[in-house]
């Protein structure tokens, strides 16, 4: 599926309606929380219920609202993307602005060493 069949889909299957700005984020904090509560159970408690395919469905769903979000602005998911990237880009290149966010190895994150093997995309 691509970026653009899948705005299409969330637009045209939205029960609630796109201007419904704080729908949109609500849900979007709602999905985030679900994502969080995924990582709790699944790495922090150690529980096999909560598998990777899980995951992917939440994100999904984080991505159903950033969409909507996005459609509500007028943006597309690629403008939005393309947004991230550029300032991404330039984070990595402000020295200053790399020791604000603690950022020692830009591979590799301060609590990289807390994730389980099995969750470990390096060691897959």
């Amino acid at each position: 599926m691509t970026t653009e069949e899948f705005e299409q889909f969330v637009v045209n299957s939205a029960r609630m309606g796109i201007a419904d700005l704080a729908y949109s984020v609500v849900g979007l904090a709602g999905e985030c929380g679900e994502v969080s509560e995924w990582y709790k159970k699944a790495v922090c408690r150690k529980s096999k219920k909560y598998t990777q395919e899980m995951l992917k469905l939440e994100l999904g769903d984080v991505v159903h609202y950033v969409a909507r979000i996005g459609a509500y602005f007028g943006w597309s998911l690629s403008d939005i993307m393309a947004a991230n990237v550029e300032k991404l880009e330039k984070r990595q290149n402000d020295k200053h602005d790399r020791a604000d966010y603690g950022v020692v190895d830009a591979n590799r994150s301060i609590q990289r060493d807390s994730v389980p093997e099995e969750y470990d995309r390096d060691t897959r």
